[in-house]
């Protein structure tokens, strides 16, 4: 990279950028586009991954957008997902911070191709 210009696109390393339309615990009131469905989220990934974008950190949404962690939305939102783009799918265990560990896990019955988790201190 040439360090005058490190704009220029000398670079030829890879990078991979990961989206979470999402996250665990936003609301339409901090964001009015915040996808809730997995109808919604999969279009979002759709055009992040039409952006340039690889990854996909998943969390779902019970239809009035709380923060959910029923196995059924994510398991639809993966295949959605799958359907709509190549890209990598990725669920984390984070949950939201009141869920139990079950809970958080409940994300892994929709198959992702990467799981994320977080080490218990």
């Amino acid at each position: 990279m040439d360090r005058a210009d490190p704009v220029g696109g000398s670079d030829e390393r890879p990078v991979v950028i990961t989206v979470a339309p999402t996250g665990a615990e936003v609301t339409r009131d901090d964001n009015p586009a915040l996808p809730h469905t997995p109808a919604e989220i999969a279009r979002d990934a759709a055009a992040c991954a039409q952006a340039g974008a690889s990854v996909v950190h998943l969390h779902v949404r019970e239809e009035d957008g709380s923060p959910s962690a029923r196995p059924e939305l994510f398991t639809e939102t993966v295949t959605l997902v799958r359907e709509r783009s190549e890209m990598v799918t990725m669920v984390s265990t984070g949950g939201a911070v009141w869920m139990p560990m079950d809970e958080r896990m409940a994300g892994l019955e929709g198959r992702p191709t990467w799981r994320g988790s977080r080490r218990a201190p």
